[in-house]
């Protein structure tokens, strides 16, 4: 996605203020809070997260404790962790490359 961004981006300073709206992305993830104290809707925003399926993945594999988990994203995180990147590669990855070969455009 930042290579798709960034050759669409007219200069360094505008990839500066897109970047800025990825922050909430980790931000409305479980990294930091519980899902199961959010409201419902929150919670379950919260878990669909890819952050949050890495966090709740790395968690597991160090055997740390994780979260009580509200949804079936939450129960297979280990799974989410690897196929969320692999989806969003094979969206991008095409699009970002026809943006390379159009000069940015």
């Amino acid at each position: 996605m930042g290579l798709y961004i960034g050759y669409g981006a007219k200069s360094v300073e505008s990839v500066a203020y897109i970047q800025i709206l990825v922050w909430p992305i980790a931000f409305f993830s479980s990294v930091f809070v519980n899902p199961a104290t959010m409201p419902a809707w929150l919670g379950t925003l919260a878990e669909l997260n890819p952050v949050s399926a890495t966090a709740s993945a790395v968690r597991e594999l160090l055997g740390s404790s994780t979260w009580q988990t509200q949804s079936l994203a939450g129960e297979y995180a280990l799974a989410g962790a690897i196929a969320w990147p692999l989806l969003l590669t094979l969206i991008f990855l095409p699009i970002a490359a026809r943006r390379f070969r159009r000069g940015g455009q």
